[in-house]
């Protein structure tokens, strides 16, 4: 079931521009094509230009889920050269900023009709399919379209087929070139051609049978940055077709520039040397305009981390020249091995808008040392907090805690344990392992790890 106007009537078209996000749109072009015999009044948004079969419209900007509808009448003239008559019309939109360029263009076709003629009796199914065939193709947002350079040839092959039920006497096939997109022949000569407007004739088109034609044009060698893909139309239309779904088609060819040089992304972390367990400071900058950002974070252990900063992420987008400070602050600090220093490498990955890909990095190297303080030089157990023991390792290790006398006689064994680098707290309640008090005296407690050997000496009160 198609859309049909009844010829000498006025219809209206729609055309709605929506923003999917999620950033606003800018420097918006809409552009629009004219069905051949139609005249078009009533524009609901006052155009920037109509020249021949073309109407142009500009915005500035469009936010994030906004929409703008344009709306405008349509008079199809008495005369039409047969009926039902195929009225294709095509919009296109761009925008400086636009990131998917797919579902940048719509098109209707409306057929022209006889007010008290009953449909024609089924004959026979004509189909039309078009392809461009270039010299390059390119993925889209996983589709697959052929691409030509400014400069460049390429061909558009027009296949129309008689799918059966009888012979076509005679079909008319219609193309609509995209603007910007240069003639240069066809394998069958035109029936008319108004600009980017091409028709040919088709004459008795058997049952089953598939005519081809093929359209040569070039794309200019001086095109803006910000063009849009080249989406051509085509139609057919025969006498006693019986079925209009397959009557038209469309194409797209991705026009590619030469890339920009790849984008230079910063980072910077700080200070450059930490204890364990200290914040680290990340800030990052890049120097163009960017469509994608990330953050990975490499241990010494060989891992990764690559959920740094998630949230700041998805809610910051960078802008060129800069300077960004990265929330929350870094701080899984902890050693990962058993070495004395490790670093943390941070890098960060970007894509821009012509999908290149760049990184930098930078590290942070950390360190410990061995150290051991008690909170009191002067212990009462039973009568407040136990005697806090602090001790700093320079590695993760084994280390032992003992309490001896002045006289070197071994009392207990406090701990003999696998500790983290970096400060580490044992709390002692007075008591040997066994449950025994230590009586009242001075006494030292000594740690041994590795090749670090401390001793501090306290007195007990009782």
């Amino acid at each position: 079931l198609e859309p049909a106007v009844v010829r000498g009537d006025s219809y209206e078209y729609t055309l709605s521009l929506v923003n999917n996000g999620p950033r606003t749109a800018k420097d918006i072009s809409v552009y629009a094509t004219v069905p051949d015999s139609v005249v078009l009044s009533g524009f609901s948004l006052t155009p920037e230009a109509q020249k021949a079969d073309t109407v142009f419209w500009k915005t500035d900007s469009l936010i994030a889920g906004q929409s703008l509808t344009i709306t405008y009448q349509a008079l199809l003239t008495p005369t039409l050269p047969f009926v039902p008559f195929p009225l294709p019309a095509i919009a296109m939109a761009s925008a400086a900023n636009d990131t998917l360029l797919a579902n940048n263009s719509d098109s209707v076709t409306v057929y022209g009709i006889d007010r008290y003629k009953t449909p024609r009796p089924k004959a026979y199914d004509i189909t039309v399919n078009m392809i461009s065939l270039t010299d390059t193709s390119i993925i889209v947002d996983d589709k697959l379209f052929s691409a030509a350079r400014p400069g460049e040839d390429y061909i558009y092959q027009i296949s129309i087929a008689n799918l059966g039920g009888g012979r076509a006497d005679t079909a008319v096939v219609t193309q609509i070139l995209p603007d910007s997109v240069i003639y240069t022949g066809a394998s069958l000569p035109f029936l008319t051609r108004e600009q980017q407007t091409i028709r040919w004739q088709l004459l008795n088109l058997d049952a089953g049978e598939t005519r081809t034609i093929q359209v040569d044009v070039s794309l200019p060698q001086q095109l803006p940055l910000d063009i849009d893909p080249r989406i051509s139309a085509v139609t057919v239309d025969a006498k006693n077709d019986s079925v209009f779904e397959n009557n038209s088609a469309a194409d797209t060819v991705m026009v590619l520039f030469p890339a920009p040089p790849a984008p230079q992304p910063f980072i910077e972390a700080m200070p450059v040397e930490i204890q364990v367990r200290d914040a680290i400071e990340i800030r990052v900058m890049v120097d163009v305009e960017i469509f994608q950002w990330d953050l990975f974070v490499y241990f010494a252990d060989g891992s990764t981390d690559s959920t740094y900063a998630d949230d700041f992420i998805a809610t910051n987008a960078l802008l060129p020249g800069e300077w960004f400070d990265v929330e929350p602050l870094f701080t899984d600090t902890e050693f990962k091995t058993l070495s004395k220093t490790e670093q943390i490498r941070f890098e960060i990955r970007v894509i821009d808008f012509y999908g290149q890909h760049a990184s930098a990095e930078t590290a942070v190297t950390i360190k410990s040392f061995n150290d051991m303080v008690l909170d009191r030089n002067q212990f009462r157990p039973g009568l407040g907090d136990p005697l806090i023991i602090n001790f700093r390792l320079s590695s993760n290790r084994v280390a032992q805690l003992d309490v001896y006398d002045v006289a070197g006689r071994h009392i207990t064994k406090l701990s003999e344990e696998f500790y983290p680098a970096g400060w580490n707290v044992f709390s002692w309640n007075g008591l040997t392992r066994t449950g025994l008090m230590v009586g009242s005296g001075v006494y030292i407690i000594t740690i041994r790890s590795g090749e670090y050997k401390d001793w501090k000496k306290f007195m007990i009160v009782r």
